[in-house]
């Protein structure tokens, strides 16, 4: 479909952003980079989002942008669940003691 063929919403890009997640899952797995890590894979496709631009290749830079979106969103579940466990073990050192 082109995406110029109908007003697309929020609740249409959170879901495509949704699935893109899914297939990052099921192409990679869990990923848990550190921080530089992620950085540099959102900057990569930051530029290809930025490339479609230039080119004026608006309905791929569409595709690239959820990229980056559920890039974003895999960085931040990363980051979460660090936290979790950071926070997990500090507890279990403040039972002990």
């Amino acid at each position: 479909m082109n995406c110029f063929e109908r007003k697309w919403t929020q609740e249409d890009a959170l879901h495509f952003i949704a699935e893109e997640r899914d297939a990052q899952d099921e192409e990679w797995g869990e990923s848990n980079h550190d921080v530089f890590t992620w950085l540099a894979i959102l900057q990569k496709q930051l530029g290809k989002a930025s490339e479609c631009a230039l080119d004026a290749y608006i309905a791929d830079m569409a595709g690239r942008l959820v990229q980056v979106a559920a890039v974003c969103v895999a960085a931040l579940e990363c980051l979460w669940r660090k936290a979790a466990m950071e926070a997990d073990l500090a507890e279990k050192k403040g039972v002990g003691e």
